[in-house]
């Protein structure tokens, strides 16, 4: 994975990314239905410090499944990326933050698979422990994607309380932080 700075215009707005080698899942044309060319492989990303989670609010539009909730950084694997890329990947994208930058601990937690419609997800679930020696790290919301993702927060477990995107979110969390 080649990293790269620059802004990336979006209309109005300019925003910072950073520049991943990987190539996006696209869809094509069969028959008058569209199809995703893809793996269908999606990280999702339990971020802690402390008693801290790290959450997003995904976007709400018709091209976004369970707009307008929140949920940990996901999303799919690409065709030419490790899984741990992709973790990396998408949590910056989400968050604008680059834990590559930070001492921490990951481990995969969970694999599960799920019917979605058009395809079958695997997913695979990774805990990611931050150092809690440090400052607890900032995000940057500059670099979303407001297609995408509209908001990112650390919240206490007090979460529980909030309607998640994905049922998978609350059970992992919730076992993960009862266990610890």
């Amino acid at each position: 994975m080649v990293e790269k700075d620059h802004m990336v215009d979006i209309g109005h707005n300019m925003r910072k990314r950073l520049d991943f080698d990987n190539v996006p899942n696209y869809p094509v044309l069969d028959g008058g239905n569209e199809r995703w060319i893809s793996r269908s492989v999606v990280i999702v990303a339990l971020i802690k410090w402390h008693d801290q989670v790290l959450i997003v609010k995904r976007a709400d539009n018709e091209n976004i499944t369970m707009g307008g909730f929140w949920c940990m950084p996901c999303g799919y694997l690409d065709w030419n990326e490790t899984i741990e890329e992709a973790v990396v990947r998408e949590v910056y994208e989400e968050t604008g933050i680059d834990i590559r930058k930070y001492n921490h601990t990951k481990e995969m937690v969970e694999i599960n698979s799920e019917l979605t419609g058009r395809k079958q997800d695997i997913s695979f679930h990774w805990l990611i422990e931050v150092d809690g020696d440090i400052p607890l790290p900032q995000i940057d919301l500059s670099v979303l994607d407001p297609e995408e993702t509209v908001d990112a927060k650390w919240v206490a477990w007090e979460a529980k309380k909030m309607d998640f995107a994905f049922n998978h979110d609350f059970r992992i969390i919730a076992n993960f932080l009862n266990e610890n």
